[in-house]
């Protein structure tokens, strides 16, 4: 799986997207390990594990997606990968509208995010994912995010202000 001559980015591209009042989800992709600025992969890595984030690379012609052991420990699963057992594992309710995210992506070559839900224990908990087109548009990598437990807010703003993130819900 060679990411450094499909992705096209930057040496090291940190994307903060920000979803109301929060800005929280970091990615990172390499470029060439060479164009680290001095850092090792396993400390551009460390940004990743900050943010709990699972990666995952899908080969949009096979079906195929490779996950890191932190997607497959979010989603709960083992084994070889598609995208629809990806699709199969994501709540009913939100199937259609991130199948219809990916497939407009993968039509126009863009990048997309979404927040959906995916069974983990007994719970559905929602995950942020962002995902980008390779330059040939042969496929997809990307980030998932779990919804995460703590935020700290600047000092000053009132309840109104914040994003309210219990069981996910803005």
């Amino acid at each position: 799986m060679k990411l450094s001559r499909r992705i096209r980015l930057s040496s090291a591209v940190i994307l903060i997207i920000a979803w109301g009042v929060f800005s929280g989800a970091i990615a990172v992709f390499y470029h060439d390990k060479a164009e680290l600025d001095g850092a090792t992969l396993a400390e551009m890595d460390a940004a990743l594990d900050a943010a709990d984030a699972g990666r995952w690379y899908w080969q949009i012609d096979s079906g195929k997606l490779f996950w890191d052991s932190r997607q497959r420990e979010l989603f709960e699963v083992d084994g070889e990968m598609t995208y629809d057992r990806f699709l199969s594992s994501i709540h009913p309710e939100d199937r259609g509208f991130i199948d219809d995210a990916v497939r407009k992506c993968v039509a126009d070559g863009s990048r997309y995010a979404a927040i959906f839900r995916i069974k983990h224990g007994d719970t559905w908990i929602p995950i942020r994912a962002f995902g980008q087109v390779t330059d040939d548009g042969e496929a997809m990598a990307g980030i998932c995010l779990p919804q995460p437990k703590t935020v700290y807010w600047p000092p000053g703003l009132d309840e109104s202000e914040k994003v309210t993130l219990d069981n996910g819900t803005p």
